[in-house]
């Protein structure tokens, strides 16, 4: 019985979405931007993954490594070639604090939370946004699609592919804000995650 391919993109959840967003820069989104987000990463890893398959069969392994991962890169627009053997500091991202409980709480001029917000999540670039374990689930989700056999993924070939994604989508929202500062909105929408990836020569199929 074939499984729901939504069943762990769902996982990712809006906070998640949201520091990613902050990342790129992003002050303000719409309600829509969570599932046109779920959307384009589960997409992109499908087409990365299907390229990896394909160097996979290629050599007859049952494992995709970082090799793979990196030699399907290359034909991504995410800065290209990644050399496996570099160490990719993948860090877990820190939450914010809320702070002292019973302080006297301020109130901040609009944007500026937001503003701190992306202050604080862009200090942290080399650090991973979704869990571990949300991923490994996600991609071996993708996997069971497209591959028959029995596979299995390195440990560094799924922080590799994750490191690789979260920048996509951190790139794809750094465009997107452009675009809806370039119309005179703070507001991000899915037309403006659909026109930077129209920029990009993005297109799905």
């Amino acid at each position: 019985m074939k499984r729901n391919r939504r069943d762990n993109i769902n996982s990712i959840t809006k906070p998640f979405i949201q520091r990613l967003a902050h990342k790129g820069g992003v002050k303000s989104m719409s309600g829509l931007i969570y599932e046109e987000s779920r959307g384009l990463l589960f997409l992109w890893v499908e087409s990365v993954l299907r390229d990896a398959f394909v160097y996979a069969d290629y050599y007859r392994k049952k494992t995709i490594n970082e090799a793979m991962i990196s030699a399907a890169l290359a034909e991504k627009s995410i800065g290209g070639w990644v050399d496996a053997a570099s160490k990719t500091k993948a860090c877990k991202i820190k939450r914010k604090s809320k702070g002292k409980e019973g302080a006297k709480k301020h109130r901040a001029k609009p944007g500026t939370a937001a503003l701190r917000s992306i202050k604080y999540y862009q200090n942290q670039s080399q650090c991973l946004v979704i869990p571990q374990a949300i991923w490994s689930r996600l991609v071996r989700e993708i996997s069971k699609e497209y591959f028959t056999q029995a596979t299995s993924f390195t440990k560094g070939s799924l922080k590799l592919l994750q490191f690789a994604a979260e920048s996509y989508l951190i790139e794809i929202y750094e465009n997107a804000n452009l675009c809806a500062i370039h119309s005179g909105r703070v507001t991000i929408n899915p037309r403006d995650m659909q026109l930077a990836r129209r920029i990009r020569n993005e297109f799905d199929h």
